[in-house]
């Protein structure tokens, strides 16, 4: 995974950094993927319990305005 030749540490310290950019606007996308699933399908996602989030984690969707 790793090549001898290239452990400049510069060169690793980049290469972990285009990684991690890469999982992270992958974890973004699916999980944009997911609230957009649960808005048009609210039943189908209230059904199962066990892949829940539990209910102090979960985000506040209706918000009451504040006056």
């Amino acid at each position: 995974m790793i090549n001898p030749a290239e452990t400049d540490l510069s060169t690793l310290d980049r290469q972990l950094r285009e990684r991690v950019d890469k999982l992270n606007k992958y974890v973004k996308y699916q999980k944009k993927g997911l609230d957009d699933y649960q808005k048009r399908n609210p039943k189908e996602c209230s059904t199962s319990g066990s892949s829940q989030m539990p209910q102090d984690e979960q985000p506040e969707v209706t918000k009451e305005p504040s006056d």
